[in-house]
């Protein structure tokens, strides 16, 4: 295993993405012109068709820009996908990693110890900002599934499964398993 695993944004997904948006974008310009609607929804209907464009800008710059989302390494996660710069996160004050149920795709979950206090990070807000997170979703950091195809989120979750135990043998690691896909695969039936 090399000594560091750089996560980019998935070109595949962001151009699904951009396809989507591009639709939607379509379908709003045209019921925009080709109906008589007043004011007010005629105002709606444009300021959505301009949050459209502004996710189509944003997905085809992750896309041109290619910089990291994590970088995992011997000596923690680097999060770049927060707002808040958590700096590097030694596997030390890591408690668990997991995968987990969200609303749309599976996600990853990695929870940072509730005492560790973000030394290495350089914003004065990323301890309020984990500890916000922890309250709200359970978890210090969370890798949104969707964002990534399944095999490319299952090889995000296995680097860090391997790099987190290698280094810290205290780690909890915990994979979700879907209770219909186990129903499914108990009585030979392919998904």
């Amino acid at each position: 295993m090399s000594n560091e695993y750089v996560v980019y944004p998935d070109k595949i997904r962001s151009s699904l993405s951009i396809i989507v948006y591009f639709i939607f974008l379509i379908l709003e310009a045209y019921i925009l012109f080709t109906n008589n609607f007043q004011l007010i929804w005629k105002v709606l209907l444009i300021a959505i068709m301009l949050f459209f464009v502004w996710q189509i800008v944003m997905s085809i710059r992750a896309i041109v820009k290619h910089d990291p989302l994590l970088v995992i390494s011997d000596k923690g996660i680097k999060d770049y996908t927060s707002p808040v710069d958590f700096g590097l996160i030694p596997w030390s004050a890591i408690e668990k990693i997991e995968t987990y149920p969200g609303s749309t795709s599976l996600q990853i979950g990695i929870l940072v110890s509730k005492i560790y206090d973000f030394k290495n990070s350089g914003s004065m807000n990323a301890f309020k900002m984990a500890q916000r997170n922890r309250e709200r979703t359970g978890h210090t950091i969370s890798i949104d599934g969707f964002a990534f195809q399944s095999e490319k989120l299952r090889q995000i979750f296995n680097t860090c499964k391997d790099f987190g135990q290698k280094n810290n043998q205290g780690i909890i690691v915990k994979e979700y398993e879907d209770p219909f896909l186990k129903r499914r695969k108990k009585k030979g039936i392919k998904a």
